[in-house]
């Protein structure tokens, strides 16, 4: 997980990305770690970034505009 959250960083790195832990960081042997990408509202939708997220590998979730960052 640590590769992949640099190799996120990285892709992102035009944006101001941060990492933090998940709430629960291991269930079911599964390790989780959240990313915030905080905008202003008057950038979105932004073409660039929606690509470098489309990017992304299957296993990284996205959610635009999230209920909770929890």
């Amino acid at each position: 997980i640590k590769k992949e959250i640099e190799h996120i960083s990285s892709v992102l790195s035009s944006y101001p990305f941060t990492v933090y832990p998940a709430f629960t960081p291991v269930s079911k042997g599964v390790y989780t770690l959240h990313g915030l990408l905080k905008i202003p509202p008057k950038t979105w939708p932004d073409s660039k970034l929606i690509a470098l997220l489309r990017s992304l590998p299957p296993s990284v979730s996205v959610n635009v505009n999230p209920e909770s960052t929890l």
